[in-house]
């Protein structure tokens, strides 16, 4: 069976690594001037080349012909015998399946009492090594502390967060970069001719930016696509492989959700899950969409620093709908698209999230103007307010659409979670408290007795949560609430406040109030 491209084109020199400049650079002249440390952490995201490193590193100290710039010559005894696997002086341990001290002792400490066998280093590479138990660690780290002079660790990690602070300070730490997407299009259109095969344009780096960022990853999709007995990998071909390119629909979902029309965001949406879209894939794309809004609104400046990834004419697109909205808008439509691209992964109805966040996101600070409405809502009769409630009901504000009743619980969730800390004597009422309705500017909440009822509708707290709730749905609401048994609230008349009673004064709701600004 033939190796994978990855496999077979594994930069073989630190001249061919795929950017990492500043790691290239830093162990060459580490190798010049033989200045080689006893222990290094590789951190980074997966596929961008911490193992490649490793072993070229591993190579490089151990070669009988180094070059002067530090690079392996790949032709001497020791350099043959690691570029085959048969080499004894390199040790590869995957931490992710040997977590155990045991398998540390084994491998590690009993094989570092031993001097190498050809080279002048015996090098240990430990893989993902954060998977190690705390035991395992404790073992590595008596080993970092007082290393045999021949011996040489390279710890490599996606998760540098899970290793100890005591492995991290013991060791040289070189942080990899993300890939771009030019750097990898260049690369993966030399594998390309290199295979006697040819990219249409744009594939390499329609390829690129679905990797993200992982060389490993971009050169997998690659091998895939040479699969097909194609000279030319065309765009039809791609399509076969690649998830689809989302562009049109994108423009379109975010144009109705910028303009305020929910329902035209939800055609949009619908057709394309009717139409077989990847839900998820589209919902990350949405997220791009997104920020690419919120940082055009700061700055349109921004895009051409760190939008590489998108296309130019699909970020076009999006400048023109700038101007329609306003940063805190942006911000806020960010992040329900991430909130939802979140939820996808444990959700059973995978277009409820994304529907969600939607709606949201048209409906987040719409103007009282009709400058961004539709043209039917220009054109369209003024609906009827409510009714003014019976004397002693509190008055609602004046909405005339109601919100999906899983926003509102979400909603409601934010209001718990911020009085809860700051209000410990509401916080078993605001437990309590579920979204019973949700009707056009009024919100029913529902207790189980009547006391939680009295204190979530005494006058300053129900002054607290309305405006609480308001803040976080960028909507005015009013708040009922009733008991289990559907028993309206009773009047509470304010009592003067005592003295040395902690919810007393109006500057501490002012403070918890502003909180959700």
């Amino acid at each position: 069976m033939p190796p994978t491209l990855y496999r077979k084109y594994r930069p073989q020199t630190f001249a061919e690594l795929v950017n990492q400049q500043h790691i290239r650079i830093t162990l060459q002249q580490a190798l010049v001037q033989g200045r080689v440390a006893h222990a290094y952490l590789f951190a980074g995201p997966r596929g961008i080349g911490k193992t490649t490193v490793a072993r070229l590193l591993a190579r490089a100290v151990n070669c009988q012909r180094r070059q002067p710039d530090g690079e392996p010559c790949n032709r001497c005894p020791t350099c043959q015998a690691m570029l085959s696997g048969s080499a004894l002086d390199i040790i590869e341990i995957d931490a992710a399946s040997q977590t155990g001290v045991d398998n540390v002792r084994e491998n590690i400490l009993h094989n570092a009492r031993v001097g190498p066998t050809l080279g002048q280093f015996k090098v240990f590479i430990i893989d993902e090594v954060h998977m190690l138990s705390l035991a395992a660690f404790n073992a590595l780290l008596k080993m970092l502390e007082e290393p045999p002079a021949h011996a040489l660790f390279i710890l490599a990690t996606t998760e540098v967060h899970r290793v100890p602070a005591t492995i991290i300070s013991r060791s040289q730490r070189f942080d990899f970069k993300r890939l771009g997407v030019q750097d990898m299009a260049e690369r993966l259109n030399r594998l390309a001719q290199q295979e006697k095969r040819q990219l249409a344009d744009g594939v390499a780096e329609r390829i690129a930016r679905f990797a993200h960022g992982s060389m490993r990853d971009a050169e997998s999709m690659l091998g895939q696509l040479f699969s097909f007995q194609e000279a030319v990998i065309n765009r039809e071909v791609a399509d076969l492989v690649l998830p689809r390119s989302n562009e049109e629909v994108v423009a379109e979902i975010m144009a109705a959700v910028v303009h305020g029309q929910a329902a035209a965001a939800m055609v949009a949406f619908h057709r394309y899950c009717d139409e077989g879209g990847d839900i998820p894939v589209l919902a990350h794309e949405l997220v791009l969409a997104g920020r690419t809004l919120m940082l055009a609104s700061v700055d349109p400046t921004l895009l051409d620093q760190v939008l590489d990834d998108q296309q130019p004419a699909h970020v076009q697109e999006l400048r023109s709908l700038v101007r329609l909205g306003s940063t805190e808008r942006f911000i806020d439509l960010v992040e329900a698209l991430t909130t939802a691209e979140r939820q996808l992964q444990r959700s059973t109805f995978l277009e409820l999230p994304v529907e969600v966040a939607l709606i949201r996101g048209a409906t987040f600070g719409q103007p009282a103007d009709t400058d961004r409405a539709s043209p039917e809502t220009k054109t369209s009769p003024a609906r009827p307010t409510p009714p003014e409630p019976p004397a002693g009901q509190p008055k609602r504000a004046n909405v005339t659409k109601p919100l999906p009743l899983a926003m509102v619980q979400q909603a409601w969730q934010t209001v718990q979670k911020k009085l809860n800390g700051s209000q410990p004597s509401l916080r078993l009422s605001l437990q309590q408290a579920t979204i019973k309705e949700s009707k056009p500017g009024l919100v029913v909440l529902e207790v189980p007795f009547a006391l939680h009822r009295q204190r979530l509708t005494d006058p300053k707290h129900r002054q607290v949560l309305e405006q609480a709730l308001s803040k976080v749905l960028k909507t005015p609401f009013t708040i009922e609430v009733v008991t289990s048994n559907g028993a309206p609230p009773r009047a509470v008349q304010p009592g003067p406040a005592k003295k040395g009673d902690p919810e007393s004064g109006s500057d501490l709701w002012e403070k918890i109030v502003a909180s959700f600004s």
